[in-house]
């Protein structure tokens, strides 16, 4: 009893972190965060399918990376939707911890890949309006496992380690386009590495040949097939980070973490004080404005490009000092982010239980009268037909009604209008009964 108390004791920081982690992966999970906007059709479209989505070749494997999964459960015969759905919404609500699985379990004398692996999911986490299903993410995750893999000295390197890191050479080539942000840096650091070598390795060699045709093809299609590259929800978009109050907050947070690592621990300074006074001042007026705050999806494209080259960032900040993150800080950040995962998990859970009850009783075609509560969710909501559908089909019930977006112009997986054009699931159980009127 006292050998197991004493290992409790020793390994009790890890211990609540991970807790910290898994609760706000399984709030993600519950919520069914990633049925929002984009998420819902390419979910619809994977079920008619039943392998990845891609709607753009230089993003295939981002989507790939998302989706196997959920294919792998298709594949295997699974049919139940409500298990499929949070199966594709674990999926991704997961892979922002990947970067602290792989530095954890092939952890090195380098402290910094374990630090930006720590920041990166903070970050990821604190601005609750991500999309979970952004390709921005994955590709960011992928980056940072390179960039962690890089960072390592080559004798500590395991023989897996180089396998993993071929293959994410080769899948940066169609993840997005701030792979161009990592690549020149991922190819220096590999001849830096190779000149302190008596023979370049063939895995150096390799890598770097991979890389360059990365380079050149993300590259290629990101100026002759531009999707999304100049338009409000580009990367290269940073207008109006800043303006919104919540997220002025949200970034102030997101500041003191990153100052919290410059903390030595050991010092009983006035500076810890004052950080520690800051940390809880700011976070209880941040809860405070989510509160009443809804999931505003549209906020994401604010902060595609940030996410993005985050890491990055943080690696040429803190690259030629060997730092320790501040833990009882960690701790605090990540549990007021497990709090603000918990509010809109159970806001979007509202509103598929409104969606559930208006499609289920009424008929026909209808426009949505949300709560006040959750009423911010219609600003861009143009997967209402699609969210409606699903909210209903998972929970066993007839789909009676469809609710329609507000927007008339907006895309649409289908067209409610037409019957021809609903998607079928039938496989799944679902029982599509609506008339293809609109009541007025």
């Amino acid at each position: 009893m006292n050998r197991f108390l004493y290992r409790i004791q020793t390994y009790r920081y890890p211990i609540i972190l991970f807790s910290l982690v898994s609760i706000i992966v399984f709030f993600q999970t519950k919520g069914l965060l990633v049925l929002h906007r984009d998420g819902t059709h390419f979910f619809i479209k994977l079920l008619e399918k039943g392998s990845p989505v891609s709607y753009d070749s230089a993003r295939r494997f981002a989507m790939l990376i998302g989706q196997s999964p959920t294919s792998l459960a298709l594949f295997l015969g699974i049919t139940n939707l409500k298990v499929l759905a949070y199966l594709f919404s674990f999926s991704y609500a997961a892979v922002p911890t990947l970067p602290l699985i792989y530095n954890y379990f092939f952890k090195g004398s380098n402290s910094i890949p374990l630090i930006l692996s720590w920041l990166f999911f903070l970050y990821n986490s604190l601005f609750s309006a991500f999309y979970l299903i952004s390709e921005s993410i994955i590709a960011t995750v992928v980056m940072l496992i390179m960039l962690s893999y890089l960072l390592k000295p080559s004798s500590e390197r395991k023989k897996i380690e180089n396998v993993l890191f071929l293959v994410c050479c080769f899948l940066s080539s169609k993840l997005y386009p701030s792979v161009l942000f990592y690549i020149p840096l991922f190819i220096y650091l590999l001849f830096r590495e190779g000149k302190t070598q008596e023979k370049t390795g063939y895995v150096t060699i390799a890598a770097i040949s991979l890389l360059i045709f990365s380079f050149i093809h993300a590259t290629y299609w990101l100026i002759y097939y531009p999707y999304q590259t100049i338009e409000g929800s580009s990367i290269l978009n940073v207008s109006d980070l800043f303006l919104n109050y919540y997220y002025l907050v949200s970034h102030f947070i997101f500041l003191v973490s990153v100052l919290s690592i410059l903390i030595d621990t050991n010092s009983k300074s006035d500076y810890t004080i004052l950080l520690y006074a800051a940390i809880i001042i700011i976070s209880i007026v941040w809860f405070m404005a989510i509160q009443d705050s809804t999931t505003f999806p549209w906020q994401h494209y604010r902060y595609r490009m940030i996410n993005s080259c985050l890491p990055l960032l943080l690696y040429l900040a803190f690259r030629t000092k060997n730092k320790v993150f501040y833990r009882p800080i960690l701790i605090w950040i990540l549990s007021i982010t497990m709090f603000a995962q918990i509010n809109y998990s159970n806001q979007h859970l509202l509103v598929l239980d409104y969606l559930k009850e208006k499609c289920s009783r009424e008929r026909n075609l209808v426009y949505a009268n949300f709560p006040e509560k959750i009423k911010g969710v219609e600003r861009d909501a143009f997967h209402l037909p699609s969210l409606s559908l699903l909210a209903c089909a998972m929970n066993g019930k007839t789909v009676n009604a469809l609710v329609l977006s507000k927007d008339k112009n907006a895309y649409q997986l289908f067209d409610p209008l037409k019957l021809d054009t609903y998607p079928h699931l039938e496989r799944f159980g679902a029982d599509i009964n609506v008339s293809p009127y609109i009541n007025e």
